[in-house]
């Protein structure tokens, strides 16, 4: 498929944070996270305050009272609907009771100041409570005077989870000796949970973020009130233009389940729960590994909050493995529908870790995100957030004088809705997770960061379900040769250190032969080629695949070739970013956008290597920003036999520069009436013996089985699949 016109440029870029874990049976002090959705326009000036490229500005005095001994401020938010500033001392500007002049533009803000009870058993500047007072459409047309006070903060909005059961939620009250031994005082209910909490008002969207673990409540040596009390909120009257959200995260033995909360308007204390009767039981799925080794699976609970104004904010849990027989319990009870702005997505990623015997090796695999929509479990699949980050650095930019495709400044990153056609309902995935042939997602980056020239060769592999294949990455082997000449041999992503940026052609060959689908051995085997250094020094990439059949079900196995369709996303995406030795507005990690020119599928017969075309067109209004561009073809001209129905599948995407990649998924799909397997018969390495062997052409092939590629050969007159 030629593309005969580049779409127009964009560059986009996600602001990401990923929380901070520590062991389950240790508290987490939360760090406080803060985000703008809007171009974020201050400089911070020399003298602790803000000044503002504005034609008009005004001093504005914030006189902050608290008791010192039990309470201190931490920040002060000041947004409308174009732009969102903040004082706070993270970033160089200590907030103190009495005065704290801030020089700010003329016009009407909203105004929210951030004070908290400090921690009577840590002490410091940790924090119990969020305290926070909000005033509304302050006009600032003249220098002035406002005052906050800690006492404002009068009504408690306050999350309380529940259990499938029913019953609030509780961690565990522990004793510490001396030498840290520990007794449980009082059994929980929980092992663990986290949470994450936003406020947002109506003209401008989400503001503030934070997140915590659950913890311990812990006694004796080390002492801790268990950090539930951070998920609260103390605020002042406020009226229904802001909001308060939770999502919340717990687990316990072979189950773990979510909730989400939301309050909009408050002027008393409250007390908001989830309704347990609304949870939506998935039990967990079946994980094939697609590798070769025998493996044990310990259970692996991640979870995302995937929004337009965080990117991507996880947290992971590794559990003990389950008995035998044993399944894990989903209770979904947190939906898209409970999110006050929209743009976030709460939901419970199920996983596996995979080890050998000898616990050598954890690589992971983990689903699509599960979360529900209109009460329905839904896969929403937005390109995965590893995939998204990886494609998607973290950026501080003013992109404000950069447009998207439709020319409105770059502000917010589409993480909801997800991709509307790699979405569905679970039980429209038809198959096994783990149990296809990936889809590699290469990202090769090239920059200077301060003094330091960085190569990093990422790549990825994503699963027919949208499912994260680490697994497949680790055990990878990978060739890159510069100008010809060798440059790295190894497995995983290399990453380099250098004096200079590698200049001139790279060809990379990227191998995956630890692949096994329906008990046949697989492969995925790519190569990429691209200039380096070139103004385009990327090769374009797919970003997802998957097949439907004619019910709009997600498999790879059909009965007839008519019965199936393919799916995927691609783009030509080229790394650019700034240097920069301090915090400034105009530093930022982007990409620039491009379709492929040209897009290539063609099909064999499973190990064959007898190549036909598989049409395929654009569906322009399918473009995702993470993901690219969207690509449909019909399998009803596939034609021919294959070993137990079984097709080799090759893309080859092509950028208008000459960059370009090539993959071969083997086996990727399934026509069972076009199958054969009487006459194949598979013949152990160990005993093949020295017996001349040809390929499918007719060529005598050197060696022996042991030394060949996997595929079908000719053995004593016989197919013979390896």
């Amino acid at each position: 498929m030629k593309r005969n016109n580049l779409l127009m440029l964009m560059v986009f870029g996600v602001i990401s944070v990923m929380a901070n874990t520590l062991n389950a049976n240790s508290p987490l002090e939360p760090s406080p996270k803060f985000f703008t959705g809007k171009s974020l326009k201050a400089q911070y000036g020399s003298k602790g305050q803000i000044s503002i490229n504005a034609q008009s500005s005004h001093l504005v005095d914030f006189v902050l009272d608290y008791d010192e001994t039990t309470q201190f401020a931490s920040t002060i938010a000041i947004v409308n609907d174009t732009v969102e500033l903040w004082s706070e001392r993270d970033y160089g500007v200590e907030l103190q009771k009495g005065s704290n002049p801030l020089s700010l533009p003329e016009g009407v803000f909203d105004i929210l100041v951030f004070m908290h009870d400090i921690d009577p058993i840590r002490g410091g500047k940790s924090r119990s409570n969020i305290k926070l007072i909000i005033r509304e459409q302050v006009s600032i047309d003249q220098d002035m005077q406002l005052t906050f006070s800690a006492n404002e903060a009068k009504n408690h909005i306050h999350f309380e989870l529940l259990n499938p059961q029913g019953e609030p939620v509780k961690t565990d009250k522990v004793f510490y000796d001396e030498n840290f031994n520990l007794t449980v005082l009082e059994a929980g209910n929980i092992t663990n949970g986290d949470y994450f909490n936003y406020i947002s008002s109506s003209n401008h969207g989400p503001i503030y973020g934070t997140s915590a673990r659950f913890g311990q409540v812990a006694e004796g040596a080390w002492q801790s009130n268990g950090l539930r009390s951070l998920a609260d909120f103390y605020v002042n009257d406020v009226s229904d233009r802001f909001s308060f959200y939770s999502h919340q995260v717990a687990w316990k033995g072979d189950e773990a389940f979510n909730a989400a909360y939301e309050v909009a308007g408050v002027s008393d204390n409250i007390t908001i729960t989830n309704e347990p009767e609304n949870f939506k039981l998935f039990e967990n799925p079946i994980f094939a590994p697609g590798h070769e080794s025998e493996l044990i699976y310990p259970i692996i609970i991640k979870y995302e909050f995937l929004s337009d104004f965080i990117g991507s904010t996880f947290f992971m849990e590794t559990l003990q493995p389950l008995s035998s027989g044993t399944t894990f319990k989903y209770y979904l009870g947190a939906s898209v529908e409970d999110s006050p702005v929209g743009g976030f997505i709460p939901c419970i990623i199920p996983g596996v870790c995979i080890m050998n015997d000898d616990y050598e090796e954890v690589p992971q695999m983990f689903s699509t995100p599960m979360t529900l929509i209109n009460g329905t479990i839904t896969l929403a699949t937005n390109g995965l957030a590893s995939f998204i980050n990886n494609l998607e650095p973290a950026f501080y930019a003013d992109f404000s004088d950069i447009p998207d495709e439709q020319g409105r400044p770059i502000s917010m990153n589409p993480f909801w809705p997800t991709h509307p056609i790699f979405s569905y309902p679970i039980e429209k995935a038809k198959g096994t997770f783990g149990n296809n042939c990936p889809v590699l997602v290469s990202n090769p980056l090239m920059y200077k960061q301060s003094d330091n020239h960085i190569y990093e060769f990422q790549y990825d592999y994503i699963g027919r379900f949208g499912e994260e294949r680490q697994e497949c990455r680790d055990k990878s082997q990978i060739n890159i040769k510069l100008n010809g000449t060798d440059f790295y041999n190894g497995e995983g992503t290399p990453f380099f250190m250098l004096n200079e940026l590698p200049v001139g052609m790279i060809d990379a060959t990227i191998t995956n032969d630890h692949v096994t689908v329906d008990e046949i051995k697989g492969s995925n085997n790519a190569q990429l080629h691209y200039h380096a250094g070139s103004e385009d020094q990327n090769p374009p990439t797919m970003t997802m695949m998957h097949f439907k059949n004619e019910t709009g079900d997600v498999t790879d196995r059909f009965t007839t070739a008519a019965d199936g369709t393919i799916e995927f996303s691609a783009g030509d995406f080229n790394f650019i970013s700034t240097s920069s030795t301090e915090y400034v507005p105009n530093f930022y990690r982007a990409y620039l956008r491009f379709a492929p020119e040209l897009v290539e599928v063609s099909y064999s017969a499973y190990g064959e290597d007898n190549w036909n075309e598989l049409p395929i067109e654009e569906v322009p209004e399918n473009y995702w920003p993470v993901m690219g561009w969207f690509y449909r073809g019909s399998l009803a001209g596939v034609t021919g036999e294959a070993l137990k129905g079984w097709f080799d599948l090759k893309v080859k995407l092509t950028d208008a520069a000459g960059n370009w990649q090539e993959q071969v998924l083997s086996p990727a799909f399934r026509i069972d009436d076009l199958a054969y397997s009487s006459v194949a018969t598979v013949i152990p390495a160990s005993k093949s013996g020295d017996s001349a062997i040809y390929n499918l052409a007719g060529q005598r092939m050197r060696g022996d089985l042991n030394t060949l590629p996997h595929g079908i050969y000719i053995v004593n007159g016989k197919k013979v699949v390896k």
